[in-house]
């Protein structure tokens, strides 16, 4: 007979006779601390980014109430000073340069107009703001300055060609309806043979037709 103790498994054989489920929950009470301490960091970097988020949501809320208040009121040099050189900022005058345009106030709109420019900087946005600061010059009666400023748009590699374009196509219509048509044409020709955009070469060679 065998002297080995009867009810144990032979040597050999304990490994395979524990479970997966048991070899995991050893792994897993082995690791304990470390899993308490990955959880501690998760938990730390959501409450980081819900206040994150919270504080982003204010400050916009905060920022889209002073713009309401200030275009209620005309409060104008308070919300400058405040949100100055912000794209807020930028729209807020562009609001301001084209309640300004629509009434008839040229010379208020152009102000306002540059002051968005200085907020939008370099950027399509303050391509578009300067185009009509030039424009509000022109209706203004100032066609000197206007039209230096649209030359110098146009020019302009600091801009992408659409609002290069824009600038000179604006010129033209303004040469255009003073019925200065020789120098109208002159400027929708070069536009049209100038790699702005194919928008505006497309639509100076439709004006040329009219001339």
């Amino acid at each position: 007979m065998s002297d080995e103790p009867l009810g144990e498994a032979p040597e050999g054989e304990v490994g395979a006779s524990v479970s997966f489920g048991d070899r995991a929950w050893v792994f897993f009470a082995q690791h304990l601390s470390a899993f308490k301490q990955i959880g501690i960091v998760l938990g730390i970097l959501v409450v980081l980014a819900v206040i994150i988020t919270i504080g982003k949501t204010m400050v916009t809320y905060a920022r889209e109430r002073d713009y309401n208040n200030a275009l209620l009121s005309d409060n104008i040099e308070a919300f400058a000073k405040k949100h100055a050189q912000t794209k807020l900022a930028g729209t807020f005058f562009e609001t301001l340069g084209s309640r300004a345009y629509i009434q008839g106030d040229f010379k208020t709109a152009a102000d306002h107009y540059r002051r968005a420019v200085a907020a939008f900087g370099y950027s399509p946005f303050g391509g578009k703001a300067e185009i009509q600061e030039a424009v509000s010059l022109l209706r203004s009666g100032a066609l000197e300055e206007g039209e230096k400023l649209l030359n110098n748009i146009a020019g302009s590699t600091k801009y992408p060609g659409s609002i290069q374009g824009k600038a000179m196509w604006s010129l033209g219509m303004s040469l255009w309806g003073r019925q200065e048509v020789a120098r109208a044409k002159d400027v929708f020709n070069k536009l049209a043979h100038r790699d702005h955009s194919s928008y505006w070469q497309e639509q100076a060679t439709a004006v040329l037709k009219q001339l």
